[in-house]
C-alpha cells in the first residue's frame, strides 16, 4: 500500500508541474537524437518582445546576449549541439517538426550553475509545447541542446528544474554540458526497480522523509520569469 501512495503522489507531483511549466511531450526531441521528418510551415520573420527590455539575464556578457537576440530576432545561426549542423529558428523548426512549429517564450538561468546564465528557448505548435533548446554561448558562437518536455519542467529562477524518466527515475536536478550532450546533476530524485524504492539527495542515499523534503525545497522555489515570444500575425 505504501510503494502504490508513494507512486500516486510523484505522479499527481509531475502532473502539477507540467501543468504550471507549460511544457507538453513529443518525441521528436530526444536527450540523444534530434531527428524528424521535415516541416512544411516556418516561423514568421519577426516578432515582439512583449515585457520590458530590462528582463534578461543579469549574468550574460553583452556578446553573449548579442548573439542570443540575433537568434532571437534577426534570424542569426546556431550550431546544434548533437551533430554540429548548423541552424536558424526557422530552418530547426521546418527540419526537425513535422511543421507549425514555432518559438512560444524564452527566458534565461543558470542551467549549469556556473555563474553564467543560458538563453532557454521553448518552441510550440498552436497551444501545444513540444520542445525545448537551451543556448551555451562557447568560443563566439551559440550551441543548443535539445530537450523534450518531461526532461526540463518546472524552471527555477536558479536554473534548477524537475524532471522525469517515469517511475524509473523522477526528481529535480541542474545540468552538466558535456561537448555534445548534457547530463543531470541531481538534487533529489528517487527510482524504483525489481529491487524497490530508493530515495537519494545530492546523489547519495536518503531516508523517503528527506527526499521528500528536498522536493518541498525545490517547489517553494521561485519560478523563472518568460517573456512571450509573438509574431507579427499574433501582435
Amino acid at each position: 500500500m505504501k510503494r502504490f501512495q508513494l507512486i500516486c503522489a510523484v505522479t499527481c507531483l509531475l502532473i502539477a508541474a507540467i501543468h504550471l511549466s507549460g511544457c507538453g511531450s513529443n518525441a521528436a526531441l530526444s536527450e540523444t537524437s534530434a531527428n524528424s521528418a521535415a516541416g512544411t510551415e516556418v516561423l514568421e520573420e519577426s516578432a515582439v518582445i512583449t515585457s520590458p527590455a530590462e528582463q534578461t539575464a543579469q549574468n550574460v556578457s553583452e556578446e553573449a546576449l548579442e548573439k542570443y537576440e540575433q537568434i532571437l530576432f534577426e534570424g542569426g545561426s546556431f550550431r546544434a549541439a548533437l551533430g554540429g549542423k548548423v541552424f536558424t529558428l526557422e530552418s530547426y523548426c521546418a527540419e526537425i517538426f513535422s511543421g507549425g512549429v514555432s518559438p512560444k517564450k524564452y527566458c534565461y538561468a543558470d542551467l549549469d550553475q556556473d555563474g553564467t546564465a543560458e538563453l532557454i528557448l521553448c518552441l510550440s505548435e498552436q497551444d501545444e509545447e513540444l520542445g525545448i533548446l537551451a543556448f551555451q554561448y562557447q568560443d563566439r558562437a551559440a550551441i543548443a541542446y535539445d530537450f523534450i518536455p518531461r526532461q526540463m519542467y518546472d524552471l527555477k529562477e536558479d536554473g534548477t528544474f524537475g524532471y522525469s524518466g517515469g517511475i524509473a527515475d523522477t526528481g529535480y536536478a541542474s545540468l552538466c554540458f558535456t561537448g555534445g550532450s548534457w547530463k543531470y546533476e541531481k538534487i533529489c530524485n528517487v527510482t524504483e526497480n525489481d529491487a524497490g524504492v530508493r530515495y537519494f539527495c545530492n546523489g547519495e542515499p536518503a531516508s523517503e522523509e528527506m527526499y521528500w523534503a528536498c522536493v518541498s525545497e525545490q517547489e517553494a522555489k521561485k519560478g523563472v520569469e518568460w517573456t512571450e515570444y509573438l509574431s507579427d500575425a499574433d501582435a
